[in-house]
């Protein structure tokens, strides 16, 4: 009983310790890779890695912990308020689209629509490890991704009794044809499905690692890293919502232990 509980306690502490800021494996859409073998302590060894991987998924989880789709984990969105206090050269774009004064024509509740979708991810990881003495060692990480959503659905939420003096009809043709209408005010609801570089790291770290002899615990290492995330991933505007950025975009300065 006492060796399995300090097993239990070094499997916690290895687990938890890999406490890991790093912004490029941190993300919204992915959980962080399992941490690298211990070969940082070799004096001048230099390390190639190429790691591949993908996915997709259509699941998430929303605030109350209800499994829902990925695109409605904050719940339905609401069109009614949307042209409200938008310039009338932009509304002009469109003349006579429902959308244009729905905020006034229609009541209170009306406009919700989920939207529903399927997430997809290929990446490419590109990492170089060079070791010096005493443990030191830097790291660069080139990520290059492939991340986009397929398959978007507008479903309809809102009924007609609280339409007001809103043409029904006319709201119904509007979500039916979303992309088309909301491309006419200069938002671009496609998607891009090509590879883009995600954001550049480059790190500066020391580690050091100790054989326990031990009958259950082989061995205890530690590495900390710090160092620069270059925004080398393209940048996206909010005039194209469902286009996922590779990267953060920023300059950051991450650190890991």
């Amino acid at each position: 009983m006492k060796y399995t509980f300090k097993l239990l306690i070094a499997i916690v502490f290895c687990f938890t310790s890999n406490f890991d800021l790093l912004a490029n494996r941190l993300v919204i859409y992915k959980a962080p890779p399992f941490f690298g073998e211990p070969r940082l302590l070799k004096p001048y060894l230099t390390t190639f890695e190429f790691i591949a991987g993908g996915g997709d998924t259509e699941d998430g989880f929303n605030s109350s912990g209800e499994k829902t789709n990925i695109l409605n984990i904050y719940g339905p969105q609401n069109f009614r308020n949307m042209a409200e206090n938008v310039p009338a050269n932009v509304l002009a774009r469109n003349p006579g689209c429902i959308i244009n004064d729905l905020w006034q024509t229609s009541l209170p509740g009306f406009g919700e629509v989920e939207i529903n979708g399927e997430v997809k991810l290929t990446e490419i990881d590109l990492r170089y490890y060079r070791n010096f003495k005493h443990g030191f060692f830097i790291n660069l990480d080139i990520p290059i991704r492939k991340l986009y959503l397929t398959d978007v659905k507008y479903i309809n939420l809102s009924s007609q009794a609280l339409a007001g003096t809103a043409n029904y009809t006319d709201w119904l043709n509007f979500i039916t044809y979303l992309p088309e209408n909301m491309e006419q005010y200069g938002i671009n609801m496609g998607v891009d499905r090509q590879y883009h570089l995600g954001d550049i790291e480059f790190l500066l770290g020391w580690s050091q690692a100790k054989a326990t002899g031990h009958k259950h615990l082989d061995f205890w290492e530690t590495t900390l890293k710090g160092g620069i995330t270059i925004p080398t991933a393209p940048f996206t505007t909010d005039n194209s919502p469902l286009i996922v950025p590779s990267g953060y975009g920023v300059l950051g300065f991450p650190f890991s232990f």
